[in-house]
């Protein structure tokens, strides 16, 4: 459901870093497990704007807050709170860090924006300064909140977009699009007549154990085979406009099908069961840009995985037949070693033990 881009205009509003929140204080606060962090912005009489959480799902606050009663230094001027800094986590950057950017094409306004993140963490990553910079906030402007500051003003917009909400504010796309439409060098490495497969295999970690022949099969296909992490943010941006059809397992990387044009194919490889925000944030992505999406749920995780860090088994056989069916794939492959691939799959769960 597409939601009104609504804001908060917050008369001396106060903003705190974030402290971890202990056992005892989020069972004080009545939170559930995944509340992690207590800070955001707060009114002039101290009270909590919940508008500024950090939310999963409608109802799973990341961040929160009580009332608070400390001292804080005063700011002239008005900022806008741009909600919880994801320093290097590409995917949580671009969902959740931009989420509220919306506000500054909504208004025309040029308004310093405000970050809260972790403790510790004192300047932008690279990759937040290239998508600031390509939003045409200056990178120097970006305020990282690390003491209680009482500004003039503090606006307060809704996420334009969460983790397992299926509802969105629809200026969000604006984020996206002007990112994109800021990107002028075109990628000239792919067959832009065929599809693309996002692949995970030269990735360190969150191995996935069957992509290898999957990725094989096709390549002998006739798909281009793309590694994101071995290409610029620029050359990524311009390869997934370069083709209509993108193929890859549910992650980070495929988050960059946000700065497409609309009217996509995209097709998603599920690598585990029971995980519905980063599922949801997928599908409403695609609802946004008017993508035609299929989901494939390839989880043949014998194990339990470590949280998103794995190790994950999938049934590539399964992704082939619908890709066949589709009209995909052409040729035949030749069988999938199952319990070869199985072995290597224990052998890296145990490592994680």
């Amino acid at each position: 459901m597409i939601l009104p881009p609504t804001y908060l205009s917050v008369r001396n509003g106060l903003i705190t870093p974030l402290t971890r929140l202990s056992d005892q204080r989020r069972a004080e606060l009545n939170l559930q497990p995944n509340a992690e962090w207590e800070g955001g912005v707060y009114d002039d009489t101290g009270r909590f704007v919940g508008l500024s959480s950090l939310m999963r799902g409608v109802t799973f606050p990341i961040t929160f807050g009580a009332d608070y009663e400390g001292a804080a230094e005063k700011v002239p001027g008005t900022v806008f709170y741009a909600g919880f800094l994801y320093h290097d986590h590409f995917g949580h950057f671009l969902t959740e860090s931009l989420s509220r950017f919306w506000y500054l094409f909504y208004s025309g306004e040029k308004i310093r924006p405000v970050f809260n993140t972790i403790p510790g963490i004192r300047e932008l990553s690279d990759m937040n300064k290239f998508f600031l910079n390509k939003l045409g906030v200056n990178s120097e402007d970006v305020l990282l909140i690390d003491r209680p500051l009482r500004f003039e003003n503090v606006i307060v917009p809704r996420a334009g977009f969460e983790l397992g909400n299926p509802n969105y504010v629809l200026e969000q796309l604006n984020v996206f699009k002007h990112i994109s439409s800021a990107q002028l060098n075109a990628f000239d490495g792919l067959d832009k007549s065929a599809p693309v497969y996002v692949s995970r295999t030269k990735f360190n970690n969150r191995k996935i154990h069957g992509e290898q022949y999957l990725e094989g099969v096709l390549k002998y296909n006739g798909w281009n085979i793309v590694h994101p992490e071995m290409h610029s943010l620029s050359d990524q941006i311009s390869i997934f406009n370069s083709s209509n059809i993108y193929c890859g397992v549910l992650g980070s990387a495929m988050h960059n099908l946000l700065f497409s044009n609309e009217g996509k194919r995209p097709i998603y490889i599920e690598r585990t069961r029971g995980t519905p925000h980063t599922l949801m944030a997928f599908k409403c992505a695609d609802e946004m840009l008017g993508h035609n999406s299929l989901y494939i749920d390839a989880s043949n995780n014998l194990l339990p995985t470590y949280g998103q860090r794995g190790p994950f088994l999938i049934d590539p056989e399964k992704v082939l037949r619908e890709l066949r069916n589709i009209g995909l794939i052409n040729s035949s492959y030749p069988p999938f070693n199952y319990n070869e691939v199985e072995r290597q799959y224990r052998e890296d769960w145990e490592t994680y033990t």
